[in-house]
Order: C-alpha cells, then sequence, then structure tokens
C-alpha cells in the first residue's frame, strides 16, 4: 500500500488539495472532506472557487489532474477495479472509451440501464461488497466477477434464489 500523497486541486490551488488515496482536504477548515455518491456509484465534491461559487467535482478526476497529469481530449477514467467509489491512485487509468468499453468486457460487464452504482442491472457496491438483488432477494460477494456470473445464471432460468438460507 502506497503512503499518501497530498497535491493541490488543479484551478482551487491554495483551497484544496487532493491526495493520493483518493481523499480531498480543504486547506481553510484544515480538514478531509466528505465526499457523496452522486447516485451512479461515482464520488463527488462541493469546491468552493475564488468568486464565491460552490462547484461539485468527480473526485476521481481530481486525483486523475493531480496525480496522472490530468486528462487529454478523448481520454477518460478507469477504475480498474470497477469500483467507481475506490479513488485510490492505483486505481486509476488514463484510456480511451473503446479501451473502456473493453475494460467492461473483459470482466464480464454488460452495459444496462440501471440505478445501481457498478452500472451493472442488479448489483450495487457498497463498502468494496457486491450485492447482488433480483426477485427481491439478496445475495452478497466479495467480489464483482462472483456477482455478475451468478446474475448470468439466475437471468438464465436457473432456481438459484429459489433456495431458504
Amino acid at each position: 500500500m502506497m503512503t499518501e500523497e497530498w497535491r493541490p486541486v488543479k484551478g482551487a490551488e491554495g483551497l484544496y488539495e487532493v491526495s493520493s488515496w483518493g481523499r480531498v482536504k480543504s486547506l481553510r477548515m484544515g480538514s478531509v472532506m466528505s465526499a457523496t455518491d452522486n447516485g451512479h456509484g461515482y464520488k463527488i465534491v462541493g469546491l468552493g472557487t475564488k468568486n464565491g461559487k460552490k462547484q461539485n467535482r468527480y473526485v476521481h478526476r481530481l486525483v486523475a489532474d493531480a496525480f496522472l497529469g490530468g486528462i487529454p481530449e478523448g481520454k477518460e477514467i478507469n477504475h480498474i477495479d470497477r469500483d467507481r467509489s475506490n479513488n485510490r491512485l492505483e486505481n486509476l487509468e488514463v484510456i480511451s472509451h473503446k479501451q473502456n468499453i473493453n475494460h467492461s468486457h473483459e470482466q464480464y460487464l454488460t452495459p444496462h440501464s440501471s440505478k445501481t452504482n457498478t452500472g451493472e442491472r442488479y448489483i450495487s457496491c457498497r463498502n468494496g461488497m457486491y450485492r447482488l438483488t433480483i426477485r427481491k432477494r439478496e445475495r452478497i460477494y466479495k467480489t464483482l466477477k462472483e456477482a455478475v456470473l451468478v446474475r448470468e445464471v439466475i437471468m438464465s432460468g436457473s432456481e438459484y434464489f429459489t433456495e431458504k438460507n
């Protein structure tokens, strides 16, 4: 595990710093800020600007700007472990949209319209665990791959969820 390193937030130098662990600190208050979920699993923080306005910013983008040299035009930030709330530097990489889609397929992810924070239909992530919810029944898995594989079995018509726990 790497040691935590702090760098200025680009565009808000002297006001905020972001760490290699994906944490944001207010220099005026002298404390780490609470990041909130944007409803899709990404962490955001509300940063005040020098002109007094407040702006929500994605934590993964702040980390990328500070530690990866920014995000070039046409590139995206990929969360390597597919956990959108894990904004540690070692979990982020700058890649093309096509590479991001290919990474999703390599991880057995199929995009669906859903409100889950992993982007997977019926699967959400909380505290590093993956929750599969189908027909009002829930199961918890340590990895997204496990949850996706079980979901595929269920969606194929298996009676997996009919057993009592």
